[in-house]
């Protein structure tokens, strides 16, 4: 997997490797713009693969070899509302 990361970000620890999470590019936003409404609105039934696919379109910007699977492993119940605050922030950003 790629290691040097061609945007800025936050550094994430997913089974001990650390991963650089860009920030969301205007197509993330735009692809995710209804989901994300949801989440934040409180209507999505089912957050979770909501995180995971944000996190995951995120980690691809620098990471494009990431597979969703490895994603999907390593964010839990322990982590999956900080990895939701980290791509979250970057469109309060904008």
């Amino acid at each position: 997997m790629t290691t040097t990361p061609r945007y800025k970000g936050v550094s994430l620890d997913l089974g001990g490797t650390v991963f650089t999470v860009a920030a969301m590019s205007l197509g993330i936003i735009e692809s995710f713009q209804d989901r994300i409404q949801a989440v934040e609105a409180g209507q999505e039934i089912n957050p979770l693969p909501v995180v995971v696919d944000l996190l995951h379109a995120c980690l691809k910007r620098n990471h494009s070899d990431i597979p969703r699977s490895l994603v999907a492993d390593h964010v839990d119940l322990d982590n999956w509302e900080e990895c939701m605050a980290m791509v979250l922030v970057s469109c309060q950003r904008l």
